[in-house]
C-alpha cells in the first residue's frame, strides 16, 4: 500500500487518497467534532528529543546551553514540546543511544555533538538535524516568527493555517499562492460544518458553544532562505522521506497545536488535494486516537491549555453580558449569520527576517501525549487576528 501522503504528491485519484487516509482510523471510535477543533482541545503535542553526545563533564558554558531545554529552563518556561538528553561517551551508554552514536560518529568531528530527533510517535528514523552544540540552533528549533504567527491565528479562531514553503522560484511560488488562495476563497463559501452530536458535548469533546464554530483558513508564506526559519524548514522537510528531493513550492496545512497534516508539492497543489485536505480538517473526527490520524507535530512554544482556557472564559463572559442585555437569544438564534459576519478574506502574511524570536510568558513544561524575525507586511488582503 502506498504511503497516503506520497499518493497525494503523485496525484492519485482523490478517492484513493481518501481511503488511504481515513482508513487509518476505522478501528477506533469517531466523534462529530471537527478534526481541527478536536485536535486543538484534546491532542497534546508530541515531544522532540535533543541528544547531546560528549566526553567527560560538560563545561559550564556548554551545560548552560543544554539547560535551555530543561524543564526549568527557557524551553520549559515557554512550554515548548522539546527536551534534552545528555550522553557521556566515556560513561555507560544505553543501547538506544549507542546505536544512534554509531550512526553519527563518522560525521561528528567535534564534541559536544547534538542530534535533534522527531517524536517517537512519528516513527521517523532520520534526525531533524545533527551538528555541533549550538545555542542559535536550539533557539531556532524552539520558536520562530512563523510559528508565533501560526499559534496566534489558531488561538484567534482559525481552523488551519496553510503554510506555503517557497521554492525560491518566484514564478512557481506566486502561481502556487494564487491557486491556493483561489481554492480557499471557494472553500470558505462551499464548506459546511456538520452538526455536533449532543452526546459528544456531554462527553466534553468540545468546549464552548458549538454554534461558535466556523471555518476560517489563511495562508502564511515562508522562504526557505529565511535564517530565522531555518529549523522550521528542517522540521517540515523531514516529515516525509522524500520531500528534500523536490525543488518545488510546498503547502503544509497546520492545525491543532501545530500539527502539519501532510505536504502538497508542486503539481500536487491543485483543486482536488486542497479540497481533500480541507475536507479532512473540517470533517468529523473519524478517530479520537491521535496516533491513528495523519500528521506530524511541529515544535511550538505555546502554553496551549492556558491560552485556550483564557479564550473560552472570555467568550463565556461576553455571552453573559449579551444575555444580561437581552441580546443573548439573538446571538444564539443566528449563529450562521454571526459566523459569516466574522469571516475575513484569506489572510496572507510573508515572514521576513528582521530580528530573533523572543520568549513569551513563563510556564511549566507541557504534558506529553502518553498513548526574529518579525512578521512582515500584509499583502493587501484583510484578515482578523482578534
Amino acid at each position: 500500500m502506498p504511503h497516503p501522503t506520497s499518493a497525494i504528491k503523485r496525484g492519485l485519484p482523490i478517492v484513493v487518497v481518501t481511503s488511504l487516509l481515513l482508513g487509518l482510523a476505522r478501528s477506533a471510535s469517531a466523534c462529530s467534532v471537527p478534526v481541527f477543533r478536536y485536535a486543538l482541545e484534546r491532542w497534546p503535542a508530541d515531544y522532540y528529543q535533543v541528544v547531546v553526545f560528549h566526553r567527560g563533564k560538560l563545561p559550564a558554558e556548554q551545560k548552560k546551553i543544554v539547560d535551555l531545554l530543561s524543564e526549568d529552563g527557557w524551553a520549559g518556561q515557554i512550554r515548548a514540546n522539546v527536551f534534552a538528553v545528555t550522553c557521556d561517551l566515556d560513561g555507560k551508554v544505553s543501547e538506544e543511544l549507542g546505536k544512534l552514536w554509531e550512526q553519527q560518529k563518522d560525521q561528528a568531528k567535534k564534541l559536544p555533538w547534538m542530534v535533534i530527533r522527531y517524536p517517537w510517535q512519528t516513527r521517523i528514523p532520520v534526525p531533524v538535524w545533527a551538528g555541533p552544540l549550538d545555542e542559535r540552533v536550539i533557539r531556532s528549533l524552539v520558536d520562530s516568527p512563523a510559528r508565533k504567527e501560526i499559534a496566534k491565528r489558531i488561538l484567534g479562531g482559525e481552523s488551519a493555517v496553510w503554510l506555503l514553503l517557497e521554492s525560491g522560484d518566484q514564478k512557481k511560488d506566486d502561481a502556487a499562492f494564487k491557486l491556493l488562495k483561489k481554492q480557499i476563497d471557494l472553500l470558505h463559501k462551499e464548506l459546511k460544518l456538520g452538526e455536533i452530536d449532543p452526546e459528544d458535548i456531554a462527553r466534553g469533546y468540545i468546549s464552548g458553544a458549538p454554534s461558535a464554530l466556523k471555518i476560517k483558513f489563511s495562508i502564511l508564506r515562508v522562504s526557505r532562505k529565511d535564517p530565522a526559519e531555518k529549523m522550521l524548514v528542517e522540521l517540515l522537510l523531514g516529515t516525509e522521506p522524500d520531500l528534500r528531493e523536490f525543488d518545488e513550492p510546498m503547502v503544509f496545512p497546520i492545525f491543532g497545536r501545530g500539527r502539519a497534516l501532510f505536504a502538497l508539492v508542486g503539481k500536487g497543489i491543485n483543486e482536488d488535494t486542497i479540497g481533500e485536505a480541507a475536507f479532512i480538517l473540517t470533517g468529523p473526527c473519524t478517530c479520537t486516537i491521535k496516533g491513528q490520524n495523519p500528521g506530524t507535530d511541529l515544535v511550538m512554544a505555546v502554553d496551549w491549555d492556558t491560552k485556550l482556557e483564557e479564550r473560552y472564559q472570555a467568550a463565556a463572559e461576553q455571552m453573559e453580558v449579551l444575555e444580561l442585555s437581552g441580546l443573548g437569544g439573538l446571538a444564539e438564534a443566528k449563529p450562521a449569520e454571526n459566523a459569516a459576519s466574522q469571516k475575513a478574506d484569506v489572510g496572507v502574511t510573508t515572514v521576513a527576517a528582521t530580528e530573533s524570536a523572543k520568549a513569551d510568558s513563563p510556564a511549566a513544561v507541557a504534558q506529553s501525549d502518553g498513548s526574529g524575525a518579525q512578521v512582515g507586511q500584509q499583502e493587501g488582503i484583510g484578515r482578523d487576528l482578534a
